[in-house]
């Protein structure tokens, strides 16, 4: 899946990450269960910072990849944020499902020293973007630059658009996204 989790305001701003579903339960430390990974490139933020979506067009925010299991996504954002989660569920072979997987779980696991957060060229939404695109075929890709001078394609980059951009690419799967 790719996950968004919506905030105001909502057709452009959200949190977009990978919701990876396994056959077997993964256990975490306490020897709770689940089913699903979350894989989330954020910003990473001092004690006592945060984000800002202006904030992160420059060179304020280094990066973090979060890994964890949907079941402590859900425990923060829905029920201690009030917020949803919205999963669109991913129209991929069994072969891309594995590479897709390995793929982000390869990113995560990047060291990303130097690296910063940026709303438009290197966020949560647009590394989901480019972990897709290593694993499509290119006829199949989700462009991330215009071709006119180059600029980033801000349907690759918002989460808002997510549900759009997938189906447009046939990424998505038919059915109506779980939230």
């Amino acid at each position: 899946y790719i996950g968004v989790e919506p905030f105001p305001p909502e057709f452009v701003a959200g949190h977009g990450q990978a919701v990876l579903e396994f056959n077997k339960p993964l256990s975490n430390r306490d020897g709770e269960q689940d089913y699903r990974m979350v894989v989330s490139l954020e910003a990473w933020t001092k004690p006592g910072e945060s984000y800002g979506l202006g904030r992160g067009l420059k060179k304020n925010f280094g990066v973090v990849y979060q890994l964890g299991t949907f079941s402590d996504r859900v425990q923060r954002q829905a029920r201690k944020e009030g917020r949803s989660i919205v999963l669109h569920r991913l129209n991929l072979t069994q072969e891309q499902k594995q590479a897709f997987v390995e793929t982000s779980l390869k990113e995560a696991l990047k060291d990303r020293t130097g690296e910063y957060y940026n709303t438009a060229t290197n966020s949560c939404f647009g590394a989901q973007v480019a972990n897709l695109n290593q694993i499509l075929p290119e006829k199949d890709r989700i462009h991330r630059w215009t071709n006119w001078l180059n600029l980033p394609r801000m349907s690759a980059t918002i989460p808002g658009t997510a549900g759009l951009v997938l189906e447009r690419h046939h990424l998505r799967t038919t059915d109506n996204p779980v939230e």
